[in-house]
């Protein structure tokens, strides 16, 4: 039910919001990546680091560095 009203299966749809909101807080805070697997919901580091980089494609070390380097410099990199 949940899938045919939503379009993916209730896990799906709980990742990706997992994620989403590890985006925001990889944007906007400065707490550690530890700290944001467990906020929203990871049981460890090193699991919510495999799944962010399959749903996003890069780590989330990188995903905030990237986030915190000017255009320029992102092109060069």
């Amino acid at each position: 039910l949940f899938q045919r009203e939503v379009g993916v299966s209730l896990g799906q749809y709980i990742l990706k919001r997992r994620i989403a909101k590890s985006c925001q807080l990889l944007h906007h805070t400065p707490s550690s990546i530890d700290q944001i697997a467990e906020v929203v919901g990871f049981c460890n580091r090193h699991h919510f680091s495999r799944m962010f980089k399959k749903a996003v494609g890069e780590s989330p070390a990188m995903y905030r560095t990237q986030l915190r380097m000017t255009p320029l410099e992102r092109r060069c990199s």
